[in-house]
This record gives C-alpha cells, sequence and structure tokens, in this order.
C-alpha cells in the first residue's frame, strides 16, 4: 500500500515540475515493477 501511496504523490508532484522530473518518476516506476 505505501509504494502506491508514494506514486500518487509523486504524480501530482509531476503536474507542475518540467519535463525533466517525469524521466525519474519512469525510472522508479521500473524499480517498483520489479518489488511486485
Amino acid at each position: 500500500v505505501t509504494p502506491n501511496t508514494t506514486f500518487r504523490c509523486t504524480g501530482l508532484n509531476i503536474s507542475g515540475v518540467p519535463d525533466g522530473v517525469p524521466n525519474t518518476t519512469q525510472n522508479l516506476d521500473l524499480s517498483f515493477s520489479n518489488l511486485k
């Protein structure tokens, strides 16, 4: 459940962040998938 909450917070942050941040988010997405 924690990973889900973190993702939601990150998504909200990206909304107001430049295109440079979304790249990092995609990397985290892969990491979370591996954990699953």
